[in-house]
Order: structure tokens, then sequence, then C-alpha cells
């Protein structure tokens, strides 16, 4: 999403729990103008990472709330631990992110963007994953809400994707999963990370200036239903 921003012409900052290694920022990432490592848990880690970044841009125009983590366990083997480890990031994490960014976008008196990154598992049960799928509901819900209040100098939406090839999903499935995956889905294919980034960026431009509290869902019509493999 980073790249397509960039290349779009935005001028881009990103904030990673990891370090991104310099030769990877100089190949993959030469785009990029900001990197901050910072764990948005962290309040003081957020905070500060935010206003480096405010500081360097004089401001922001759009907050692509991208942040998120998943954890397959049965219902009955859900930890306080485990509870919090995705809620932290998922919701907490995100609704701050989402708060401070929208007290210097309103001080700007300019139209702005925020993007949160929701999931289909927010709107269709999947078994062993409800941290993650409550999590994801309640990013939806959290889109609404800030939409409705902070209208209308800054808009605000969501993304839910579906079953998305990233690179991580190439090297843990195999070509059989992946056509059973497909097979769930009206287009028959899982989709591609390149069109997530350009749905965002669409919601991010003039171009959707009227669309706001709203969850945009990119899943080739798997939720829509009615069509499994035969």
């Amino acid at each position: 999403m980073a790249k397509t921003f960039a290349k779009a012409g935005c001028r881009v900052a990103i904030i990673d729990k990891v370090s991104i290694p310099e030769d990877v920022r100089r190949t993959e990432f030469r785009d990029i103008e900001i990197f901050v490592t910072a764990d948005i848990t962290v309040e003081s880690d957020r905070r500060l990472a935010l206003a480096d970044i405010f500081g360097e841009f004089n401001g922001i125009d759009v907050l692509l709330n991208n942040a998120g983590v998943s954890l397959c366990e049965p219902t009955l083997a859900v930890t306080p631990a485990s509870w919090d480890a995705v809620m932290d990031v998922n919701i907490k994490a995100a609704f701050f992110m989402a708060q401070e960014s929208a007290l210097v976008m309103q001080s700007q008196s300019t139209e702005s963007v925020i993007i949160n990154t929701a999931s289909v598992s927010g709107m269709v049960a999947m078994p062993n994953y409800i941290s993650y799928n409550i999590s994801k509901a309640g990013v939806i819900e959290m889109t609404k809400c800030l939409a409705l209040e902070l209208a209308p100098l800054i808009r605000v939406n969501a993304i839910s994707p579906g079953y998305i090839l990233t690179p991580m999903q190439r090297s843990e499935y195999t070509e059989e999963q992946i056509t059973n995956c497909a097979d769930k889905i009206p287009l028959r294919r899982l989709g591609d990370p390149q069109e997530v980034a350009d749905l965002a960026l669409f919601l991010s431009s003039p171009n959707a200036k009227f669309a706001t509290g709203h969850n945009f869902v990119i899943d080739g019509g798997e939720t829509v239903g009615g069509l499994a493999s035969t």
C-alpha cells in the first residue's frame, strides 16, 4: 500500500514495530520518505512516532490503519493474554492512531481521510479465530462512529479484504489449498494485494469525496454466497 501511494505522488511515512534494514529501504521502499520504528500499542511510542511524522510533513492528509494481528485458537483456549495481543493492535491502537491523527487533521481545516483495514472475518464468523473476528467487527463499527463524529472535514472508511494472495500466503499455502479457496469465490481466484492498495488509494482521493462511514468489501464476491465448488 505504501508503495502505491508513493507512486501516486504522495509523501509517505511508515510506522513498523520491526526495523526495516537500510538495504531493503533503498531497494524495495526507495520512494518512502520516513520510516519510524515504534510499537503503536505503547502510548509513548505511538505519540512520538506521530509527532515526528506530523512535524516532518507539517500535518497529515491520510491515515491508513493497516497494522493487524491474527491468532488461530479455539474459543475455549483463548487466554486474557492472547485476547489482549489481538485487541491491543487491531482495536485499541487503531482507535488511538485515528484519534491522534484526527486532532491534527481538524486543526488543518482541510479535508482529510482515515482508512481502517478491517476484514470479511468481521462480517462472517470463522471457527478458531474468535478474537480476530470480534476485533475486525469492531473496526467496522469504529469506522462508522468516527465517520459520524469527524464529518465534514474528515472522511472515514474501512476496507474488508477477503482471500488475498499475499507473499506470506504464497509461502504457506499449497497449490491445492489456493485452488480450494478460489473454489469458494465467485470470481474463482484469490485477490491480489495491489487490488486492495488501489482501492485504498481511490478512497483516499477526491474521486471518493462523497464516500464516508462505509465498509468497502473486496473479496471477489465470497461473502455474497450462493456459489460454491461443484
